[in-house]
């Protein structure tokens, strides 16, 4: 069970479309774009409310994961991030582990407070 921020149906798409005109997509890997994390466990948030979420930076691990690092005060991740894709044998924590970004022109998805179980 985990505390995130489940990205809407058209943040997904404009992350997706992004990804794919910066390459984060390889073929044959796994895309995600559908949550940015906020906590392991149900913390205490305003569940069912939305949020805007500023996407600044995009990140690599190279064959491994590709995200993208958000501003967002209620995630207890050292760096904020939604995942973008998982290359195959990796799993989407991986993505906590990326070290450089690359700063973008900022823009803005909708998230949901919701408890993943």
């Amino acid at each position: 069970m985990y505390s995130c921020l489940l990205i809407s149906p058209s943040g997904a798409a404009m992350l997706r479309e992004k990804a794919e005109k910066l390459g984060l997509m390889p073929e044959g890997w796994d895309v995600k774009c559908h949550h940015l994390t906020l906590e392991m466990g149900k913390g205490d948030y305003p569940w069912g409310e939305t949020k805007e979420i500023e996407i600044v930076a995009y990140g690599k691990t190279e064959g491994k994961v590709t995200a993208f690092k958000a501003k967002c005060s209620d995630s207890k991740n050292k760096t904020p991030h939604i995942t973008v894709a998982v290359g195959p044998g990796t799993k989407p924590v991986a993505s906590n582990f990326i070290e450089e970004w690359v700063s973008l022109l900022p823009f803005t998805v909708q998230g949901e407070f919701y408890l993943a179980e």
